[in-house]
């Protein structure tokens, strides 16, 4: 069976059994408790889309408020991981030191799209020891 007839078949039942099972930590079209993540990712240097927004806003909630310890993003390549995790970042209610795990083929665009997103921040490449001293 391909994906698609998949999803077709048995979406509905999925997002039933999902909406019974899990207890949302937010909900965009009723936005409470994120109003200090917003006032905090209203400092980044560059703005998230508000897509992007509504998502960052959400796992700050979960990780901050909810002290939700785990949380992924997970999209297609383009659809602005690295912004939704620095606006997470941002939102923090302290500075805080992030572990960005990335391939390496992707380490000088986290440092830079770090760079020109977050203000003040200060981005170590791991995998130079001259960075490290």
């Amino acid at each position: 069976m391909q994906l698609k007839e998949f999803v077709d078949r048995y979406g509905a039942q999925i997002g039933a059994t999902i909406s019974r099972s899990l207890e949302p930590v937010y909900d965009p079209e009723a936005p409470a408790g994120v109003d200090e993540f917003i006032q905090r990712m209203d400092g980044l240097k560059r703005a998230p889309f508000p897509v992007q927004a509504e998502i960052a806003k959400g796992v700050a909630k979960a990780l901050y408020s909810a002290k939700r310890e785990h949380n992924f993003i997970v999209g297609e390549m383009g659809t602005g991981k690295t912004m939704l995790s620095l606006a997470v970042i941002q939102a923090a209610p302290r500075p805080m030191r992030t572990l960005v795990v990335s391939p390496t083929h992707l380490v000088e665009k986290w440092k830079r799209e770090a760079t020109i997103t977050i203000p003040g921040v200060r981005v170590v490449d791991l995998s130079d020891q001259t960075a490290i001293a």
